[in-house]
């Protein structure tokens, strides 16, 4: 969909003008208009503001709505899967993604707040780090494994992911 126009009067002229959708120095003095989702994109906003987003490139498929895993890959910040099944906290949560992304894409990583990518939650219960960027319903207490909070079901359709410290099971 076109973003919205409207009318300004420019040196005296009414003219028609097109509201910025993204922000950045192109869009100093422009109106505001919301995107597709009817929200403000966050490009909008000042830094520190908004939701706290980390872009990095997919070390591996990462379906939508996947607890993810910041990392080092040879020397480069990479996403991939966070996993309980990973030692010490190898894998642990740093956050999660809203959209799939194939492996070699750029993942927006959301490092907490609602992961509205998610379904057949119970809304109340707790949720913690379970295998491939899944949620699971308990926590995974093998031992070499790591056990991690991820958050708590808000709605079927929700989780609040606020990740835990990772445990490293003995």
């Amino acid at each position: 969909m076109a973003a919205p126009k409207f009318l300004q009067a420019i040196a005296g002229v009414v003219t028609s003008v097109t509201a910025a959708v993204l922000g950045g120095a192109g869009s100093a003095n422009q109106l505001v208009a919301t995107n597709a989702s009817g929200l403000i994109d966050p490009s909008f906003l000042p830094a520190g503001q908004g939701a706290d987003i980390v872009t990095a490139p997919a070390s591996e498929a990462l379906s939508a709505g996947a607890l993810v895993n910041l990392w080092s890959n040879a020397g480069a910040l990479a996403a991939r899967n966070a996993d309980s099944s990973s030692a010490s906290g190898g894998k642990k949560i740093s956050g999660f993604v809203l959209a799939a992304v194939a492996q070699g894409g750029t993942a927006s990583v959301y490092r907490s707040g609602p992961n509205t990518a998610v379904t057949g939650l119970t809304p109340g219960s707790d949720y913690w780090l379970g295998a491939a960027g899944a949620a699971a319903s308990s926590p995974d207490t093998a031992s070499g494994h790591t056990t991690q909070y991820a958050g708590t079901a808000t709605a079927a359709g929700v989780l609040d992911v606020q990740p835990g410290a990772p445990i490293g099971n003995a």
